[in-house]
């Protein structure tokens, strides 16, 4: 395991911070992808469209960088 990153999260529990996480729809199944947690939604990118599927696995960084 990356001790950099934090263990994946189920999709009903929501990132805290406002920011980017590795994040996937299908654990070993789909490839990772960086999406943008905006507080509410799982954008593409900061301030960019919203992702029509909301349901994904993600993680973080373990520490602050």
């Amino acid at each position: 395991m990356n001790e950099e990153l934090t263990p994946w999260f189920k999709p009903a529990t929501k990132p805290v911070h406002i920011g980017y996480y590795e994040s996937e729809w299908l654990p070993g199944v789909s490839e990772p992808k960086v999406r943008h947690w905006g507080g509410k939604y799982w954008e593409y990118e900061k301030g960019g469209k919203t992702c029509s599927l909301q349901q994904f696995y993600w993680r973080g960084l373990a520490k602050k960088p």
